[in-house]
């Protein structure tokens, strides 16, 4: 995810998915010029800050998200462009 100024992290493909989902540390909510953004960290290394990155972002649209358990909560969604494989 260069555009945001982190080089790699590790992921997984999901081939059903229509979206991804990045897990997003501190969040904070704010508002520029009149659009909603929000503010978080990514955590390149799994169970480990140690490259910690902060960024923020436009919000596109909330969505509920329901788990195979039935819980469900809100998620905030963001536009992020990646690179994959160079």
């Amino acid at each position: 995810m260069p555009s945001i100024g982190v080089p790699w992290i590790k992921a997984k493909i999901d081939t059903g998915a229509r979206t991804s989902a990045l897990h997003a540390y501190e969040q904070q909510e704010f508002t520029r010029d009149g659009i909603p953004h929000v503010s978080f960290e990514v955590h390149p290394l799994q169970h480990s800050d140690d490259a910690a990155h902060r960024t923020e972002l436009p919000i596109v649209d909330r969505r509920v998200i329901r788990s195979s358990s039935g819980h469900t909560e809100e998620r905030i969604v963001v536009r992020i462009p990646i690179t994959l494989c160079g």
